[in-house]
């Protein structure tokens, strides 16, 4: 019998170059055993399928050398399977792939296709192996070896590596408990009579940590008009600053959101649609978003042609507007340098998924008025950089007095006054918004030059003409020539350099009410206290997109229905409150205003005729607090009164309350 044939040099060379593919592969075999055990402990579930063995690639190989054998052309099959190895690995990566300073969390896996609610089961928590949807493998392994190994750990892309430890996705369905179950069941309940779901987005940066610059980026939702269902997280980033690629931070947002408004939901055999109204966004987000030059830029305002300039060293606007950038202008790129230069040619994505560029991000109060122009008013004249200078005196008298309003500040305000010489820094957005609605008029009265008091009046009347639910249409004309006449005297009371783009975007904001109603209905207070929920979630600096996701994954974005209520003590009732005011029997929670408009102090609670009413008592001899630029009491229900009441008890349907009034001592003799 002939021997065997030696190999020859070519063949030997295949099998070396197999061979230790196969020892890299066995390694990283047991590294992905060894993570898998790791994700699966993570996530509290069992392995969904079976890990392919050692002996199963070492087969599959040995097959392989055995038909290289047989090929007469052995170095370009050799060359064609590295190659072909090579190149396997390098595209199986996503081409929008984060980079390994970025993560992105997806809250709820973007299904293939139409979504649909699952109706809730009766059976127990458990759900059965017949019913339950597999998990989705985090990594494309398959169930024998392939014909091209996959590369070893030291040479697998960063970003694999990086998205496989950061980003947690959720199973495709997950098991109910009994208090979800009922919850699903009230959101569908909800939504049952609607044809679709209107959604705010509310986008914007939460820093996590005081010494370090990690920080997350989430993407809330908000069903419009609808109370009962609180805000929602859609998705979040994680990394040390902004998301460096906005193609990669909104790619599974938009690929969910096309889905949405093509598709609809299924509840019930009925379809229900899907609409987006507006982003909500501050400014630096709303630029990143966009993808246009940030606020600071010359070019900062992409609502108009107005180009600023450098005053020293602070980007001014004109106080006046220029040509309108229309939704069209802002698509077909008739203004480029309001875009940064890498989207002049190209659209955003959220642009591809037809979102109105201008007309879809409203201006935010929030951050234009509270924290921007009202904080700017109020470090301006205490810093003495008007034009109207106040003396120590008058400054210490200004913040005494503010902080002696803390006793007269209802329960519906989250915090009371402060003092402003040690404590404006730290004032909180509400503390800016409670003083520019409130206590502002009240304690700059007498105690600042007449011009930079009717000034602030300005502001004053259209902010509060802007939350008007029932007249700010009819009142537009009148609180777009306020503002027109405050920002044209703004650099004349606070200096030429203080037109910053907050003040400018005024000039606009008029046409986001237009658009969309009265300014707190889309505001970032609407996400606000969601982000500080969002912060609790993290207790320890290592895993936190797991531990947001393990946190809320479970929960049901829905509130518990405030139904209106009294309390009772030793008989007798002291306390009304529904969702909107708390009505009680003690200051400062007693006064209110009686349709049409008739202040009141409430003195009790009866029951007449099976019907629930109050009791209370007039305020005598109303009066305008001021009559310029507007009547306070005719246009702004702001009224003067005696402190003594009328001596007449009358009696009022709990359904004839207009609103809650705050009660303000003007002069201490009065």
């Amino acid at each position: 019998m002939d021997s065997p044939e030696p190999p020859s040099s070519d063949e030997e060379n295949v099998i070396a170059a197999l061979t230790n593919q196969l020892t890299e592969a066995r390694k990283e075999l047991a590294w992905l055993k060894h993570r898998t055990r790791k994700l699966e402990a993570l996530f509290g579930i069992a392995p969904d399928e079976e890990i392919p063995s050692p002996a199963t690639h070492n087969a599959t190989i040995s097959e392989t050398v055995a038909t290289l054998k047989k090929d007469t052309t052995p170095t370009h099959v050799t060359m064609t399977a590295i190659a072909t190895a090579s190149t396997s690995k390098k595209s199986s990566a996503h081409p929008d792939a984060p980079t390994p300073a970025e993560a992105y969390m997806r809250t709820t896996p973007a299904p293939a296709t139409q979504p649909t609610i699952p109706a809730p089961k009766n059976a127990s928590p458990a759900t059965s192996p017949s019913t339950q949807t597999p998990r989705q493998s985090t990594s494309s392994r398959p169930a024998t070896k392939p014909d091209n190994p996959p590369a070893t750990p030291s040479q697998r892309p960063a970003t694999t590596s990086t998205r496989r430890q950061q980003v947690a996705t959720p199973p495709a369905r997950q098991t109910l408990n009994t208090e979800q179950t009922t919850k699903l069941q009230k959101v569908k309940e909800l939504l049952k009579d609607r044809e679709k779901v209107v959604l705010d987005i509310g986008i914007d940066g939460l820093p996590l940590y005081k010494s370090s610059n990690k920080g997350v980026w989430p993407i809330l939702g908000k069903v419009v008009n609808e109370n009962a269902i609180k805000v929602f997280l859609i998705g979040t980033y994680l990394g040390p600053s902004k998301p460096n690629s906005l193609k990669h931070y909104l790619l599974d947002f938009v690929t969910e959101v096309n889905n949405l408004t093509q598709n609809g939901v299924e509840i019930n055999g009925r379809i229900l649609r899907f609409e987006i109204r507006a982003f909500i966004c501050d400014a630096p987000a709303k630029a990143f978003i966009c993808g246009t030059v940030g606020h600071t830029a010359l070019n900062g305002c992409i609502r108009c042609t107005q180009k600023g300039k450098s005053i020293e060293g602070v980007t001014t606007f004109q106080t006046e507007v220029g040509e309108i950038v229309t939704d069209n202008h802002f698509s077909e790129r008739i203004f480029p340098e309001i875009h940064k230069k890498c989207f002049r040619n190209i659209k955003t994505p959220l642009e591809k998924i037809g979102v109105r560029m201008i007309s879809q991000f409203p201006l935010d109060v929030m951050h234009l008025l509270d924290l921007g122009i009202i904080r700017k008013i109020l470090i301006q004249l205490f810093e003495n950089k008007t034009a109207y200078k106040i003396c120590k005196e008058k400054k210490k008298k200004i913040s005494d007095h503010l902080v002696s309003l803390r006793p007269f500040i209802p329960k519906e305000f989250s915090r009371k006054p402060r003092s402003i010489l040690s404590e404006l820094q730290r004032f909180k957005a509400t503390e800016f918004r409670q003083f520019g609605l409130h206590t502002g008029i009240v304690v700059l009265k007498d105690n600042v030059h007449v011009d930079l008091y009717y000034h602030f009046l300005l502001l004053y009347c259209f902010y509060r003409l802007l939350l008007c639910p029932k007249n700010y249409r009819l009142n537009i004309a009148n609180i777009q020539e306020m503002i027109n006449y405050f920002v044209q005297n703004f650099p004349v009371v606070y200096g030429q350099n203080s037109v910053t783009y907050n003040v400018h975007s005024l000039l606009h904001l008029p046409d986001s009410v237009r658009e969309h109603g009265i300014v707190s209905d889309y505001s970032e207070y609407n996400f606000e206290n969601y982000l500080q929920i969002l912060k609790k979630y993290i207790k320890k600096p290592s895993g936190i997109l797991q531990q947001i996701n393990n946190k809320q994954r479970h929960e049901i974005p829905i509130l518990h229905p405030t139904t209106p209520n009294f309390k009772s003590k030793n008989g007798k009732i002291i306390s009304y409150s529904c969702s909107l005011y708390y009505l009680s029997l003690h200051e400062p929670n007693c006064y209110c205003a009686i349709n049409p408009y008739i202040p009141i102090k409430l003195t009790g609670f009866i029951k007449e005729n099976g019907m629930m009413m109050l009791t209370g008592k007039r305020f005598k001899n109303l009066s305008d607090f001021f009559t310029e630029p507007v009547s306070s009491k005719n246009i702004l229900g702001v009224c003067l009164a005696d402190k003594e009441l009328s001596n007449d008890e009358e009696k009022f349907e709990i359904k004839d309350i207009n609103c809650k009034l705050i009660i303000l001592p003007w002069h201490k003799e009065n």
